[in-house]
């Protein structure tokens, strides 16, 4: 005979209602308790044994003061269960035929509108609208415009609240710009762009129409007399053949200038070295990435390292504006590179505002979320504000809507940096791309598991209802500061659903004025112990391990022979080349010259997943009768394929045939 069936759980608790041992039963009806009306005259599930995450979500926001009334507590909750509506914004490598195209389509659909600030759109359809229209309606045409863009890189989705941290930043084409939480690489690419868009502006403002001075400040770059501001800058108005022409010419000048291939370049051609960087080369018309400072950087960073090879995958799809682009792999807190002038700080967080594009969130929220990630995002907030060069600006940001990772952050960092950091206003910016927002709290509760408000951090450690170990999860920073200092966290945006139409977000903006203190508590803050030890981060396979060197003089000579490159083709192979296995690497990369500067500079303490561009791929196996017949210039087969990034990269000296 088979064992005896267990109970349900329905019967069990039936059980325990009739026996008055409910745990329910016994929970007094406080503002914050587990008995309290949850505004619609009902309890809170007076049958459970315990509260279920989504009223739990329910009862701590509708009580928090986030919103003015119960009506508009309505209106947002019940937004934050309707789909995301879909949202994108055009790249560097966008062309005006598609771009065109695409606004028309656009137009046709009601409710749109434009976010100027981030050059892209935002609709009123969702993705299921767009899925289930007729074939030939206007949004089946627009879905498959959008298919199409985001397949070629001339269109990104991305959500409008993420759209706002690097929008809010303002940096210049020349800057060094860390995202500290890169992955999944939306902010990263939207960097990359909005550096490229400033150069394009800066060089339309100094190059003209032609014959103007270069970037060097002189009228002439100092090869022949040759004056370059319109041609090397992409803005001559001519087609892209006449601008590679014109780069063709140049680079011979330069050539010439240097003398033979092993001499050293001249000062004339070294400007023109600069000049004909990667990421400068294209010409303008949505195939060569745009006109992008070589100086800018832009580090992408991630803890974990499956990611940070997602990210470098992402980062691939850029074309040649990815040799502005370094990804690494380092916990946040721990980054061991200083000295940027933009820093972008997306925190991990609990995510409690994504609930429309991951409902799950609800049904694992707890209160104690918010304090599990509150000293992780303090570190991580902190050792930005160490990174940041005096003058520069940093974003702070999270998809939560809990004052515990928001508010309470901000002004713990603020007050530990004791006036380093200025914490700016953000409202007008918010404003324009989101459309509606909400200034920052400048009071909040400090709940338990059970939802019960404490105080103080003092009458929470003395409270023997909690467990011990519970209370040490509470840090002292999570109160709310005196009202005094807590006014200007007004000075805070907050996204919210009803207003926006998008997730709950929040995003602080702060302005370092002046060095951090070096007093010993903010010391322990920002300097972790194994800052100078990124080995003890999650270790990537040895192929991403591995230190770059630059290409050698013969291995130069052997890509000018197998490709037959034109012009001055040998200073930037020596200079901006780099394989990651020695000499004759797998891969060969392109970097720009503000990456190979930091490269530099960081003397092996970056733990790199990917610097630059791939540009060249080995054909022929490592072996040592091949790496031989390298070395006496006369391989049997050809040594390396050029990728489509290489092809843009050496588009200058190809000639006519590719």
């Amino acid at each position: 005979m088979g064992a005896k069936r267990s109970r349900s759980r329905s019967l069990c608790r039936a059980a325990k209602r009739a026996r008055g041992v409910l745990r329910s039963q016994n929970e007094p009806a406080e503002p914050w308790g587990f008995g309290a009306d949850d505004g619609s005259g009902t309890f809170m599930h007076p049958d459970a044994d315990f509260v279920p995450p989504k009223l739990l979500f329910r009862r701590y926001y509708q009580d928090l003061g986030i919103v003015n009334d119960a009506q508009e507590w309505q209106a947002m909750y019940d937004k934050f269960h309707a789909p995301l509506p879909v949202t994108f914004r055009f790249t560097a490598l966008v062309s005006a035929e598609f771009r065109r195209t695409g606004e028309r389509l656009v137009a046709r659909c009601a409710g749109a509108r434009r976010i100027h600030v981030a050059d892209g759109w935002q609709l009123r359809e969702d993705k299921w609208a767009l899925r289930s229209a007729p074939p030939s309606s206007p949004q089946a045409q627009l879905r498959s415009w959008l298919i199409e863009g985001n397949d070629s890189g001339q269109i990104i989705r991305q959500e409008l609240a993420s759209m706002l941290p690097v929008a809010l930043l303002g940096h210049s084409g020349g800057c060094r710009l860390l995202d500290m939480c890169a992955a999944p690489g939306s902010k990263t690419t939207q960097a990359i762009d909005m550096i490229c868009a400033e150069q394009k502006r800066h060089a339309a403002r100094e190059g003209g129409s032609g014959g103007s001075q270069c970037g060097s400040g002189s009228s002439q770059c100092g090869n022949g007399g040759s004056q370059c501001g319109s041609v090397l800058s992409g803005n001559s108005g001519g087609s892209g053949a006449r601008l590679r022409r014109q780069q063709r010419r140049l680079a011979a000048r330069a050539e010439a200038a240097a003398g033979a291939v092993g001499a050293a370049p001249s000062q004339g051609a070294e400007r023109a070295d600069e000049r004909l960087d990667l990421v400068g080369s294209g010409d303008g018309d949505g195939d060569g990435g745009g006109d992008c400072n070589h100086l800018g950087v832009v580090v992408a960073n991630d803890a974990t390292a499956l990611r940070c090879c997602t990210l470098a995958k992402r980062c691939a799809a850029l074309g040649p504006r990815v040799s502005s682009v370094l990804v690494t792999n380092h916990r946040g807190q721990c980054f061991p590179l200083g000295g940027f002038d933009r820093i972008v700080c997306d925190v991990p967080c609990s995510g409690d505002g994504t609930g429309r594009k991951h409902p799950e969130v609800f049904s694992r929220w707890e209160p104690l979320l918010a304090v599990k990630a509150h000293p992780m995002q303090l570190q991580i907030a902190m050792r930005g504000a160490a990174l940041l060069s005096v003058g520069g600006r940093m974003v702070y940001s999270t998809c939560s809507l809990s004052p515990i990772e928001d508010e309470a952050v901000v002004a713990e960092l603020l007050r530990r940096c004791d006036g380093a950091l200025e914490l700016l206003d953000a409202t007008d910016t918010a404003t324009a791309i989101a459309g509606g927002c909400r200034p920052g709290l400048t009071s909040w509760p400090v709940v338990d598991g059970k939802l019960k408000a404490h105080a103080s951090f003092d009458a929470l450690q003395q409270s023997l209802e909690l467990p011990l170990a519970e209370r040490r999860k509470y840090r002292r920073g999570m109160w709310p500061p005196p009202p005094e200092s807590a006014a200007v966290l007004r000075r805070c945006v907050r996204l919210l659903p009803h207003l926006s139409d998008t997730g709950g977000f929040f995003v602080a903006l702060l302005r370092k004025v002046r060095p951090l203190p070096q007093h010993s508590a903010l010391r322990r803050e920002i300097t972790p112990r194994q800052q100078n030890q990124p080995q003890l981060t999650r270790q990537l396979p040895s192929a991403c391990n591995n230190e770059l060197r630059r290409l050698g003089t013969d291995e130069a000579a052997l890509v000018v022979a197998q490709f037959k490159l034109i012009g001055g083709a040998m200073p930037v192979l020596t200079r901006r080349l780099f394989s990651r296995d020695g000499s004759f690497g797998r891969r060969v990369y392109h970097l720009s010259e503000g990456v190979e500067k930091m490269h530099r500079e960081a003397n092996g303490r970056l733990n790199l997943v990917r610097a630059g561009a791939p540009v060249l791929v080995a054909t022929v196996p490592a072996t040592s009768d091949n790496l031989r017949e390298v070395q006496s210039g006369t391989p049997s087969s050809p040594v390396w394929r050029m990728t489509t990034i290489g092809k843009k990269v050496f588009a200058p000296w190809l000639g006519p045939r590719l």
